[in-house]
């Protein structure tokens, strides 16, 4: 095991940042932590790597107890962060090289892991830059890149390509993708749905401190009641038509707006069918259709009573 966190527990004066939180992270895995500002993601990286103490529990990196003196776990370790770290008086080459210098002695190898990592991430163009002259997406980049240009062994990201543009969040996320398959074990910490949900093998769902659940992608949607959303173009519903919507086999939920009806469905088999039928049959006409399966937000919202975003 890479990471064990066992019932740590973190306050701030009366506030619970972390309440008896549990978190198992295997070696060569990405592993999710999803929740919303202020549900203590910050607060827990801050303690996995030693920069805050907490009140009760423990905190493991391959076994060994981790605190702010942990240098020896510290060097295969590698961090990136939502605000950018890189020093504006170093061209963009001079940063990979320094950060890397931090962790690796030999120079020729941190020539070749700096030349490497330039490559890795489509650099190549911009080594004389300085980080004023990059544009949001390239600065992400360059963040990510000192992150992990001395190879570290476990990677801790902290919102890796927010505010980066499309083709650079691409690249970011291919990046790390090549990562994991390359046996780096990842913590990819975020509130964005999407970015969890492609890239983590397992996903811990954090409120107010707590994991209020644990599992791969699949094993959380099974949790919840929703099997699926349909969405449907009508023209015209009365009042009288949504209530019998409402009380089709299955159905948990319907909404009427801007000539679309939503109707939110629990697991079972012919839920569309159902609705086309009742459509159909009362001579109710409908335009597109648009069935989605449940979202992480789902899931969040179901057990929490409150959207991720």
């Amino acid at each position: 095991m890479v990471i064990e966190v066992k019932n740590l527990v973190k306050r701030y004066d009366r506030i619970i940042a972390l309440d008896y939180f549990n978190l198992m992270v295997k070696e060569g895995q990405i592993h999710g932590i999803l929740g919303p500002a202020g549900s203590g993601k910050t607060t827990l990286l801050d303690c996995i790597l030693g920069l805050k103490k907490y009140d009760k529990g423990s905190i493991l990196l391959w076994g060994k107890k981790m605190d702010r003196d942990s240098y020896e776990l510290k060097k295969d370790i590698g961090v990136v962060l939502e605000e950018e770290a890189v020093f504006e008086e170093l061209t963009l080459y001079e940063n990979i090289s320094y950060f890397c210098s931090l962790y690796v002695g030999d120079k020729q190898k941190v020539k070749e892991f700096t030349k490497e990592t330039i490559e890795f991430l489509g650099l190549e163009d911009f080594i004389k830059l300085y980080p004023k002259k990059l544009s949001p997406g390239l600065l992400r980049r360059l963040s990510f890149a000192c992150g992990i240009v001395h190879k570290p062994k476990l990677l801790i990201l902290d919102e890796p390509i927010e505010g980066a543009d499309p083709h650079s969040r691409k690249k970011i996320m291919d990046s790390i993708q090549e990562l994991k398959n390359r046996g780096t074990t990842i913590l990819y910490i975020s509130q964005n749905m999407d970015e969890i949900e492609q890239l983590s093998t397992e996903i811990t769902m954090l409120d107010r401190g707590r994991a209020i659940a644990q599992g791969t992608k699949e094993e959380l949607k099974n949790m919840i009641s929703l099997g699926e959303k349909i969405s449907v173009e009508v023209y015209s519903l009365s009042e009288e038509q949504m209530k019998e919507i409402s009380q089709l086999p299955n159905v948990s939920g319907t909404e009427y707006d801007n000539r679309t009806l939503i109707m939110k469905a629990k697991k079972g088999r012919n839920n569309l069918m159902t609705l086309l039928d009742y459509l159909q049959e009362r001579k109710i006409p409908f335009g597109r259709i648009i069935t989605e399966m449940p979202t992480l937000d789902d899931v969040y919202l179901e057990i929490t009573g409150k959207e991720l975003g």
